[in-house]
Protein backbone atom coordinates (compact mmCIF):
# COMPACT_ATOMS: atom_id res chain seq x y z
CA UNK A 1 0.00 0.00 0.00
CA UNK A 2 1.21 3.52 -0.81
CA UNK A 3 0.22 4.57 2.70
CA UNK A 4 3.32 2.80 4.04
CA UNK A 5 5.29 5.74 2.65
CA UNK A 6 3.04 8.62 3.72
CA UNK A 7 5.01 11.61 4.96
CA UNK A 8 4.00 15.10 6.05
CA UNK A 9 4.15 17.44 3.07
CA UNK A 10 3.73 21.22 3.27
CA UNK A 11 2.25 23.51 0.65
CA UNK A 12 -0.35 26.12 -0.04
CA UNK A 13 -3.93 24.89 0.28
CA UNK A 14 -7.02 25.62 -1.79
CA UNK A 15 -10.54 24.67 -0.74
CA UNK A 16 -12.63 23.42 -3.67
CA UNK A 17 -16.42 23.42 -3.94
CA UNK A 18 -16.60 19.72 -3.08
CA UNK A 19 -14.96 20.14 0.32
CA UNK A 20 -11.60 18.70 -0.73
CA UNK A 21 -8.45 20.41 0.45
CA UNK A 22 -6.03 20.60 -2.47
CA UNK A 23 -2.43 21.52 -1.71
CA UNK A 24 -0.21 22.66 -4.56
CA UNK A 25 3.26 21.19 -4.03
CA UNK A 26 4.91 22.96 -6.96
CA UNK A 27 6.74 21.25 -9.81
CA UNK A 28 8.78 18.72 -7.82
CA UNK A 29 7.77 15.21 -6.75
CA UNK A 30 7.31 14.94 -2.98
CA UNK A 31 9.30 12.39 -0.95
CA UNK A 32 6.37 9.97 -0.82
CA UNK A 33 6.15 9.76 -4.63
CA UNK A 34 9.94 9.58 -4.99
CA UNK A 35 9.87 6.59 -2.65
CA UNK A 36 7.15 4.90 -4.69
CA UNK A 37 8.79 5.64 -8.03
CA UNK A 38 12.35 4.61 -7.18
CA UNK A 39 11.60 1.06 -6.06
CA UNK A 40 12.48 1.52 -2.39
CA UNK A 41 9.23 -0.12 -1.23
CA UNK A 42 8.22 -2.70 -3.87
CA UNK A 43 5.60 -4.29 -1.62
CA UNK A 44 3.91 -0.88 -1.39
CA UNK A 45 3.26 -0.70 -5.14
CA UNK A 46 2.76 -4.29 -6.31
CA UNK A 47 -0.65 -4.67 -7.91
CA UNK A 48 -1.42 -0.93 -7.87
CA UNK A 49 -2.55 0.82 -11.03
CA UNK A 50 -1.85 4.45 -11.92
CA UNK A 51 -4.62 6.08 -13.97
CA UNK A 52 -3.28 8.38 -16.67
CA UNK A 53 -5.12 11.01 -18.74
CA UNK A 54 -3.96 12.31 -22.12
CA UNK A 55 -5.64 14.40 -24.84
CA UNK A 56 -7.08 12.56 -27.85
CA UNK A 57 -6.77 13.91 -31.39
CA UNK A 58 -10.36 15.25 -31.19
CA UNK A 59 -9.50 17.17 -27.99
CA UNK A 60 -11.39 14.87 -25.64
CA UNK A 61 -9.78 13.27 -22.57
CA UNK A 62 -8.37 9.78 -23.04
CA UNK A 63 -7.68 7.49 -20.09
CA UNK A 64 -5.38 4.52 -19.60
CA UNK A 65 -3.57 2.86 -16.70
CA UNK A 66 0.04 2.11 -15.93
CA UNK A 67 1.57 -0.37 -13.52
CA UNK A 68 4.64 0.48 -11.47
CA UNK A 69 6.65 -1.56 -14.01
CA UNK A 70 5.86 1.15 -16.56
CA UNK A 71 6.70 4.28 -14.56
CA UNK A 72 9.68 5.50 -12.54
CA UNK A 73 11.20 8.75 -11.28
CA UNK A 74 14.12 10.12 -13.29
CA UNK A 75 14.54 12.87 -10.70
CA UNK A 76 12.32 15.13 -8.62
CA UNK A 77 11.12 17.02 -11.71
CA UNK A 78 10.95 14.18 -14.23
CA UNK A 79 9.04 10.91 -14.52
CA UNK A 80 9.57 8.26 -17.19
CA UNK A 81 6.57 6.30 -18.47
CA UNK A 82 6.50 3.37 -20.87
CA UNK A 83 2.99 2.75 -22.25
CA UNK A 84 2.21 0.38 -25.09
CA UNK A 85 2.60 1.93 -28.54
CA UNK A 86 -1.10 2.51 -29.10
CA UNK A 87 -3.58 5.35 -28.58
CA UNK A 88 -1.88 6.62 -25.40
CA UNK A 89 1.53 6.88 -27.05
CA UNK A 90 -0.03 8.56 -30.11
CA UNK A 91 -1.77 11.11 -27.88
CA UNK A 92 1.44 11.82 -25.97
CA UNK A 93 3.41 12.31 -29.20
CA UNK A 94 0.70 14.59 -30.63
CA UNK A 95 -0.14 16.76 -27.59
CA UNK A 96 2.39 15.91 -24.85
CA UNK A 97 -0.03 16.80 -22.02
CA UNK A 98 -0.40 14.10 -19.36
CA UNK A 99 -1.90 13.81 -15.87
CA UNK A 100 -1.11 10.90 -13.55
CA UNK A 101 -3.20 9.93 -10.53
CA UNK A 102 -1.55 8.26 -7.54
CA UNK A 103 -4.29 7.16 -5.17
CA UNK A 104 -4.35 4.69 -2.29
CA UNK A 105 -5.46 4.45 1.30
CA UNK A 106 -4.91 7.83 2.90
CA UNK A 107 -3.33 9.63 -0.06
CA UNK A 108 -4.11 11.20 -3.40
CA UNK A 109 -1.59 12.96 -5.67
CA UNK A 110 -2.11 14.42 -9.14
CA UNK A 111 1.00 14.88 -11.27
CA UNK A 112 0.68 17.05 -14.37
CA UNK A 113 3.35 17.31 -17.02
CA UNK A 114 4.51 17.45 -20.61
CA UNK A 115 5.75 14.24 -22.25
CA UNK A 116 8.50 13.87 -24.83
CA UNK A 117 9.22 10.61 -26.68
CA UNK A 118 12.67 9.19 -25.89
CA UNK A 119 12.57 5.83 -27.70
CA UNK A 120 10.49 2.78 -28.63
CA UNK A 121 11.25 -0.86 -27.96
CA UNK A 122 9.66 -4.23 -28.78
CA UNK A 123 9.53 -6.82 -25.98
CA UNK A 124 8.04 -10.24 -26.74
CA UNK A 125 6.23 -8.80 -29.76
CA UNK A 126 4.74 -5.86 -27.84
CA UNK A 127 5.79 -2.31 -28.79
CA UNK A 128 6.48 0.11 -25.93
CA UNK A 129 7.28 3.82 -26.08
CA UNK A 130 9.38 5.48 -23.38
CA UNK A 131 8.50 9.10 -22.61
CA UNK A 132 10.14 11.62 -20.34
CA UNK A 133 7.50 13.63 -18.48
CA UNK A 134 8.66 17.02 -17.19
CA UNK A 135 6.58 17.67 -14.07
CA UNK A 136 4.75 21.01 -14.24
CA UNK A 137 2.60 20.65 -11.09
CA UNK A 138 1.95 18.23 -8.25
CA UNK A 139 -1.27 18.49 -6.25
CA UNK A 140 -2.16 16.62 -3.07
CA UNK A 141 -5.81 16.09 -2.08
CA UNK A 142 -6.96 15.48 1.47
CA UNK A 143 -10.64 14.75 2.09
CA UNK A 144 -12.41 16.85 4.66
CA UNK A 145 -14.47 14.41 6.72
CA UNK A 146 -13.81 11.57 4.28
CA UNK A 147 -10.92 9.19 3.69
CA UNK A 148 -9.66 7.34 0.63
CA UNK A 149 -9.77 3.65 1.59
CA UNK A 150 -8.01 2.04 -1.38
CA UNK A 151 -6.48 2.61 -4.76
CA UNK A 152 -7.07 0.77 -8.02
CA UNK A 153 -5.70 -2.76 -7.89
CA UNK A 154 -4.97 -5.34 -10.57
CA UNK A 155 -3.78 -8.91 -10.75
CA UNK A 156 -1.73 -10.09 -13.72
CA UNK A 157 -3.02 -13.09 -15.57
CA UNK A 158 -0.64 -15.63 -17.07
CA UNK A 159 0.72 -14.30 -20.33
CA UNK A 160 -0.46 -10.73 -19.65
CA UNK A 161 1.78 -7.73 -20.24
CA UNK A 162 3.02 -7.71 -16.63
CA UNK A 163 3.99 -11.37 -16.94
CA UNK A 164 5.83 -10.68 -20.21
CA UNK A 165 7.75 -7.78 -18.67
CA UNK A 166 8.72 -9.91 -15.68
CA UNK A 167 9.98 -12.78 -17.81
CA UNK A 168 12.01 -10.62 -20.18
CA UNK A 169 13.53 -8.22 -17.66
CA UNK A 170 15.97 -8.83 -14.85
CA UNK A 171 14.58 -8.47 -11.36
CA UNK A 172 15.64 -5.29 -9.64
CA UNK A 173 14.50 -3.56 -6.45
CA UNK A 174 12.81 -6.81 -5.38
CA UNK A 175 10.32 -6.73 -8.26
CA UNK A 176 10.63 -6.81 -12.02
CA UNK A 177 11.15 -3.65 -14.00
CA UNK A 178 12.80 -3.59 -17.44
CA UNK A 179 12.77 0.20 -17.48
CA UNK A 180 14.94 0.61 -14.41
CA UNK A 181 17.43 -1.89 -15.74
CA UNK A 182 18.56 0.05 -18.79
CA UNK A 183 15.62 -0.36 -21.18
Amino acid sequence: MFSELTVAIGGSCILSGEGIMTASLGDKLPAVLMGLLTGKKPSAVKGNAIPMATIASDGSPCFSMLSFNEIWAAGRSSVRIAPYVQTTAKNLKEHGAVSLLFVDKGLTYYVKGKAELLRTRKIEGVDYAVFDVKVSEVLEDQGMGTAITSGIRFKSVEGGAEAILCVVAPIKFGFCSPWRSGF
